[in-house]
């Protein structure tokens, strides 16, 4: 356990990604009973492009320790829908997950955002977020995901916006779902000067972000 605590405070550091790697390792090596270490093991691996097969082996040895925990078969499920060809499994994997735990905001989401990569299952997809947004109203990032579906879906463009205001009542120190609401705003008439103030708002909480300058001035040009 004290190597896994390790590699998580070690993994808020990107410079040291090495020594968290080498953490986690050293945990399972020590305990390799212990779904706990691998599971930590696997979600950190599952970030890394490079490291996929290694990051499935060890949430699939996780899962084998203690399959009753519904973050490793979220993250494996996210891990397997990487690149479509094997969404069938994902899709699986995910409603497992839903199975073991049928109230899981985040295994709805993560199965709406795998039916995402079928574009014949659009319906299943916003039904999937919107239960979980039932599910977990005060979670950001359930709204974001019923939020950024309804935006890069044309003719539903306009309902974002509840999704997004509502994102932003629950982290309105985040820069990105203002900028979000700006997106949408644009595409409805007359709203422009209320995107421009979301704009700003973004930079007034990022000043540092790149893309937020980039977007107003997109906006002013």
């Amino acid at each position: 356990v004290v190597w896994s605590l390790l590699g998580v405070r070690l993994s808020n550091l990107p410079e040291r990604r090495t020594d968290t790697e080498l953490a986690f390792r050293k945990a399972t090596e020590i305990d390799p009973s212990s779904a706990f270490s691998w599971s930590l093991f696997g979600r950190f691996l599952s970030v890394l492009p490079d490291r996929r097969e290694e990051a499935e082996a060890a949430l699939r040895r996780a899962i084998g320790l203690g399959p009753t925990k519904v973050e490793d078969w979220c993250c494996l499920a996210r891990l397997l829908s990487i690149g479509s060809q094997r969404i069938a499994e994902a899709e699986a994997t995910i409603r497992q997950a839903i199975a073991l735990e049928p109230r899981s905001a985040k295994a709805w989401c993560v199965l709406g955002d795998v039916l995402g990569e079928m574009p014949d299952r659009r319906e299943e997809r916003e039904i999937a977020y919107r239960k979980a947004t039932e599910l977990d109203p005060n979670s950001a990032a359930v709204w974001a995901s019923l939020g950024i579906y309804l935006l890069k879906t044309i003719d539903r463009r306009q309902e974002a916006e509840p999704a997004f205001r509502k994102v932003i009542e629950i982290e309105p120190w985040c820069d990105l779902w203002w900028r979000s609401l700006a997106l949408v705003l644009l595409v409805m008439p007359g709203r422009t000067g209320e995107a421009e103030a979301a704009y700003r708002k973004a930079i007034e909480l990022a000043p540092e972000c790149v893309d937020n300058w980039t977007d107003l001035g997109d906006l002013l040009a």
